[in-house]
């Protein structure tokens, strides 16, 4: 009987041992982050003729990654329907270094469109996303034309 007890204990620690190892690989490359994110609903056009929109993404643990940026252009009626497309658009992440920002509590991403192609579009509108390093803290999403001049700022939660 104590055998037995033995190597069910021995099977336990080798089971344990290889779930180890397993989380230990899974660790090493490196956690991802997801984060999704958008701004209050407005009965008037906030954007890009858009009444609120929506980010959503997720960043290695370099802060690049991709996501998608949602521009919803409904109203919403009486009984909750709407009547008009939404647009997404692919985005790739990229976090800008600088050491002020994070010295301030703060991180700022580069987000770009990506084409029909998966290629991302060098020459044309971005975005900024001005992230709090404080958990919970709103973020601000800027609107930027090809030339990097600042269009329009929102809030996003």
């Amino acid at each position: 009987m104590m055998r037995i007890i033995l190597n069910r204990a021995g099977i336990f620690v080798a089971v344990l041992a290889g779930l180890a190892a397993v989380e230990t690989s899974v660790r090493a490359d490196g956690p991802s982050e997801t984060i999704t994110l958008k701004s209050g609903y407005s009965p008037d056009w906030l954007v890009d003729h858009a009444r609120q929109v929506h980010l959503s993404m997720t960043l290695n643990k370099t802060g690049s990654g991709s996501g998608t940026l949602t521009f919803d252009p409904n109203i919403h009626d009486e009984w909750g329907s709407t009547c008009i497309a939404i647009h997404e658009v692919r985005v790739q992440v990229r976090l800008i270094g600088d050491d002020g920002r994070d010295a301030k509590g703060r991180r700022l991403y580069e987000l770009r469109p990506v084409g029909e192609e998966g290629k991302v579009v060098q020459d044309g509108e971005r975005w900024f996303l001005v992230r709090p390093l404080k958990a919970g803290a709103p973020c601000s999403l800027v609107f930027a034309d090809k030339d990097g001049k600042v269009q329009d700022i929102l809030v996003v939660e």
